[in-house]
C-alpha cells in the first residue's frame, strides 16, 4: 500500500510540475503581451490575469512541496518496517538457538517462557509502534487534506472586503451625485447673482 501511495504521490508530482510549467509559460505570455502598445493604456485586464496565473502557480509549487515531503516519509516509513521485521527475525533466531541448546526439560521449559515473554513483548511493542505509526499518519494526514482544502484566505474575509469595497464604491457614486448637484446649484446662484449684477451694473 505504501508503494501504491508512493507511486500516486510521484504521479501527482509529474501532473502538477506540467501544470506549473503551462504556469509560467502564460505568464511569460502575459508579460509579453503587455509590452505591445493596445495595452498601454488600461493594462489591468492582463494584470489581474497574471495574478491569477502566480495564484495557481504558487499553490501548486506548495502541493509539490508537500507531496514530495510525503514521498520522504513513505521511504522512512518503508525502512522502519524493513527494520522491524529484521529484530523480529532476529528475535526468533534467539529463541531458537537457547531452546535448542537447553540440556533439560526444566531448563527447557524455562527458556520456553522466557522465549514466550520475549515474543510477547515483541509483538507487543511492534504493535504498539504501528498503531503509533498509523495514527501519526492518520493526524498527518487530516492535517494536511485540511490545510489544503482549506481556502488561503477565509470566504469570510472575501465577503468582508467585497462589503467595503462595495460601500466605498456607493459612497463615491453618492459623493459624486451630492457634488454635481450642489455644484449646479452653485452655478444656478452664481448666475442668478451675475444677471443681477450685470442689470445693476447697465442701469
Amino acid at each position: 500500500m505504501l508503494h501504491q501511495l508512493k507511486d500516486v504521490a510521484k504521479t501527482r508530482i509529474n501532473n502538477l510540475n506540467d501544470q506549473i510549467e503551462l504556469g509560467k509559460q502564460l505568464h511569460s505570455m502575459l508579460e509579453d503581451e503587455m509590452t505591445k502598445e493596445q495595452w498601454a493604456d488600461n493594462p489591468n485586464e492582463l494584470k489581474k490575469g497574471q495574478l491569477k496565473v502566480t495564484s495557481r502557480v504558487k499553490n501548486m509549487t506548495q502541493a509539490v512541496m508537500v507531496l514530495q515531503q510525503s514521498l520522504a516519509s513513505v521511504d522512512l516509513i518503508v525502512e522502519n518496517n524493513e527494520k522491524l521485521e529484521e529484530a523480529i527475525f532476529n528475535a526468533i533466531t534467539m529463541t531458537k538457538n537457547v531452546i535448542t541448546v537447553s540440556a533439560s526439560i526444566q531448563l527447557a521449559l524455562s527458556n520456553q517462557q522466557k522465549v514466550i515473554k520475549a515474543v510477547k513483548n515483541v509483538n507487543e511493542a511492534t504493535e504498539s509502534m504501528l498503531l503509533s505509526n498509523a495514527e501519526l499518519l492518520k493526524q498527518n494526514t487530516e492535517e494536511t487534506l485540511k490545510t489544503l482544502e482549506e481556502p488561503a484566505i477565509a470566504i469570510e474575509s472575501f465577503r468582508k472586503a467585497y462589503n467595503n469595497v462595495f460601500e466605498a464604491i456607493e459612497l463615491t457614486e453618492k459623493s459624486n451625485e451630492r457634488i454635481v448637484q450642489s455644484g449646479q446649484e452653485f452655478i444656478k446662484e452664481l448666475d442668478t447673482l451675475n444677471k443681477e449684477m450685470q442689470t445693476k451694473l447697465l442701469q
